[in-house]
């Protein structure tokens, strides 16, 4: 079991950034950019208000991760 684990692990790439939470967080705003952009898309101010929460808690959950990739690097 344990090989098994170890022989998958070392078929999997890992990209890791020198900087991750830059990285990260410069995607998660191309990402809400491209949805507020999209013309077929229609917010009333509730939906903003959702979309910043959750781009908070994305942002926390960056930073955590970007603890681990700084271990890396």
């Amino acid at each position: 079991m344990f090989w098994k684990k170890l022989k998958k692990q070392s078929e999997v790439d890992f990209f890791i950034n020198k900087n991750a939470n830059v990285f990260l967080n410069e995607q998660l705003n191309l990402y809400l950019h491209q949805i507020l952009l999209n013309t077929e898309n229609k917010f009333n101010q509730e939906r903003l208000d959702q979309l910043k929460t959750i781009k908070v808690f994305a942002e926390k959950i960056i930073s955590f991760i970007a603890q681990f990739e700084d271990e890396f690097v």
